[in-house]
């Protein structure tokens, strides 16, 4: 079983493990707020939507005296790290994860020797877990003009130049997702499900372009790590921000420049493991 902290600092804690578990709780919760109008009789429901979610675990810390304590304020100084900055934590369930605060933490030694039990309040901002399902695509070269040239196993080029493969959103509904171009290229443009990708800018080498559909932004990510707002470089014809429709999407693109593509899937809980 996987569970797992990871503090905003970067710093892991396997919340899985012989001195370090979780006993109880549960993230297995789902609660949807109507939103509604009152009519005469009953309501009139537009939609639902969710608030902020808590979740309450057990964790127990085992070892010697002085171990146990190193581990709380190991553990401590990451939850404060997060809160203080106001930078989420993220905690993870099997492939899920979702981003979170630790608002309590209470603390008491445990009737069996060398254990010492942690009463855990998370507080979720957005009470969504999400999966990631990432798709590589590698840059193309030394291929002909020719139809349906085949270039690995699915890809091919139609006569119009462009390399045509296809992806599976499995998730049952439309997903935010991260486009990452990489440089060089010139206007690179992609096609997922016959929806183009455009954005009028000039990358170099080592240069990337992430267009983030939840946040609605468009970045350039320079060889230095400058960060540049391209919001405005965006195709205003077509929005770079569609979401990635649920099941098979073809892809196209010119060849000339790789780019990953990362679908976010959302549940309201994490998939159990099994």
């Amino acid at each position: 079983m996987i569970i797992k902290y990871v503090c905003s600092n970067g710093k892991e804690f396997d919340l899985y493990e012989k001195n370090m578990r979780v006993t109880s709780g549960t993230f297995h919760s789902i609660k949807w707020k109507p939103i509604s109008e009152s009519l005469r009789f009953g309501e009139k429901v537009s939609g639902f939507g969710k608030e902020p979610a808590e979740y309450n675990l057990t964790l127990m810390l085992r070892g010697r005296e002085i171990d146990r304590k190193r581990m709380l304020d190991e553990l401590i100084d990451c939850f404060e790290c997060d809160t203080v900055n106001n930078t989420a934590g993220r905690i993870y369930f099997g492939d899920y994860y979702i981003d979170c605060f630790v608002t309590s933490m209470d603390t008491m030694s445990a009737e069996v020797v060398y254990w010492m039990q942690c009463e855990i309040t998370l507080f979720c901002p957005y009470s969504f877990w999400i999966k990631e399902a990432k798709h590589s695509f590698e840059k193309r070269t030394g291929q002909g003009a020719g139809n349906k040239k085949y270039a690995g196993r699915y890809a091919y080029r139609y006569a119009n130049g462009l390399i045509n493969t296809a992806i599976i959103n499995g998730h049952y509904t439309d997903c935010d997702f991260k486009l990452i171009f990489c440089g060089p290229v010139v206007n690179p443009v992609v096609n997922i499900g016959k929806h183009p990708y455009l954005v009028n800018i000039s990358l170099a080498k080592d240069e990337n372009l992430i267009i983030d559909s939840a946040a609605e932004t468009v970045t350039k990510i320079t060889k230095h790590g400058e960060r540049i707002n391209a919001f405005n470089n965006r195709s205003f014809e077509n929005s770079v921000f569609e979401p990635i429709h649920p099941g098979k999407q073809s892809v196209g693109w010119s060849g000339l420049f790789s780019f990953d593509l990362v679908i976010y899937e959302k549940r309201g809980e994490p998939k159990w493991q099994v």
